[in-house]
């Protein structure tokens, strides 16, 4: 793609974003990051190579959680920040949405109660709800990030997102020693607990059926954090959604696959040459 200028700011109510590109707006809500805020450093390099694909056809945005969170604060109104900034920064028109781990639970959730603003949503490495080992480490990350125990945290994020072996401990040994030069601005990790707090009791398997976006759910058939069946289940239960399963592709790797932007951008793509087609068909008989 063309070189475009790369921007950062706070959209209204003050979510943090990095963007890229020009033309229609495309929100990449993202995982669980250390820092809240505009990302930096380590942070904005993940963050660019995250949107950086979209930014031909888009004005791709990747979303980071804003600085002050309320301790406790639930997944419905961490989406009603979300729908306050769609409805203020782009005139109430609708985004199209790639929700990416805790992010995907965000854009769920704002599918279902703000379905007016959400055009086309896709939901990578996450589900409709956390269960087994996914939900136990969560569990414990936020609480040794609530002890104050930052580079205990940052290991045990490494341990989550990477299979057990050689690798995971050698990246675990490495953020214990140097996450807080990676993630310089982490504070005391109270957003990051509060988030997780959320997320931990988010399931909205019952409301489901209510997505109207045409859907994509894309996840690694090793993922550790979400089992194979969370996905299926998530993809059964939204009406009219793909699943798309990695084989080999964890957590983290399954959004770092080549595939995925191309997977993705396809989506976008042929969902809006079907509703552009229903819209026609819908305007002929009318």
């Amino acid at each position: 793609m063309a070189r475009c200028p790369i921007r950062d700011g706070l959209l209204p109510g003050g979510l943090p974003y990095l963007a890229v590109g020009t033309g229609p707006p495309l929100l990449m809500l993202g995982g669980l990051m250390p820092e809240a805020g505009i990302p930096r450093g380590f942070a904005w390099l993940s963050a660019y190579s995250s949107i950086r694909p979209f930014g031909a056809h888009a004005t791709a945005y990747w979303i980071n959680r804003r600085s002050g969170l309320p301790a406790r604060i639930s997944m419905a109104e961490l989406a009603a920040e979300h729908a306050t900034a769609i409805r203020e920064a782009f005139g109430g028109e609708p985004v199209d949405v790639i929700g990416v781990s805790t992010g995907g639970s965000i854009g769920l959730q704002l599918a279902i109660d703000h379905p007016e603003l959400v055009r086309r949503l896709v939901v990578a490495s996450s589900a409709g709800r956390l269960a087994g080992e996914g939900l136990r480490s969560q569990r414990e990350l936020g609480e040794v990030a609530r002890s104050g125990d930052r580079r205990g945290a940052f290991r045990l994020l490494a341990n989550d997102l990477l299979a057990p072996g050689p690798l995971q401990r050698l990246v675990g040994a490495g953020l214990w020693t140097v996450g807080p030069l990676l993630f310089p601005h982490a504070g005391d990790l109270h957003d990051m607990v509060a988030t997780i707090d959320a997320e931990d009791d988010f399931d909205v398997r019952a409301r489901l059926g209510e997505v109207r976006a045409p859907t994509l759910v894309v996840g690694g058939a090793r993922d550790r954090f979400y089992e194979r069946e969370l996905f299926v289940e998530t993809a059964e239960l939204i009406p009219g959604a793909r699943l798309l399963l990695y084989p080999r592709r964890g957590h983290t790797t399954a959004v770092a696959d080549p595939r995925f932007a191309r997977d993705v951008r396809a989506f976008l793509r042929v969902s809006a040459d079907a509703g552009a087609e229903a819209r026609t068909a819908q305007a002929s008989g009318s």
